[in-house]
C-alpha cells in the first residue's frame, strides 16, 4: 500500500501461474496490485522506469550527500557498518535506492 501511494508500481504474477498463489493473492487483496502476467514483469517495469523519466524524476545525482552521517545512523539503528565502504560505492548504492523510492533530498533540488 505504501509503495503505490508513494506513485510506485506494484506487480505480482497471476496467482495460477505461480507455484504457490499465497502470496499473490494475498497482494491482491490489497487492492494495490497492478497484475500482469509474469513475462510481462520486466517490460512493465522498464515501462515504468521511462514514464518516470520524462515525468521529470530521474534519478538525482548523490553527489554531496552527507555520508558520515547516514553511515552513523545506520550502524546505530541496525546490525550493519558501512564505515569501510568507498565513498563512490555507497552513493551509488544510496543514489539507486532514493530513485527507486522517488526520494529527493532539500540540497537534491538546490543543484
Amino acid at each position: 500500500m505504501a509503495v503505490k501511494e508513494k506513485g510506485g508500481l506494484v506487480v505480482a504474477q497471476e496467482p495460477d501461474e505461480a507455484a504457490y498463489d499465497g502470496m499473490p493473492r494475498s497482494a491482491i487483496k490489497t487492492g494495490a496490485v497492478d497484475l500482469l502476467p509474469a513475462a510481462k514483469i520486466p517490460y512493465a517495469l522498464v515501462e515504468y522506469a521511462q514514464r518516470q523519466a520524462q515525468s521529470g524524476s530521474p534519478p538525482q545525482a548523490a553527489a554531496g550527500l552527507p555520508l558520515p552521517e547516514i553511515i552513523e545512523l545506520l550502524r546505530t539503528k541496525s546490525a550493519h557498518d558501512f564505515r569501510l565502504y568507498k565513498p563512490g560505492t555507497l552513493q551509488r548504492r544510496i543514489e539507486r535506492r532514493m530513485a527507486l523510492a522517488g526520494i529527493a533530498t532539500d540540497h537534491m533540488a538546490r543543484d
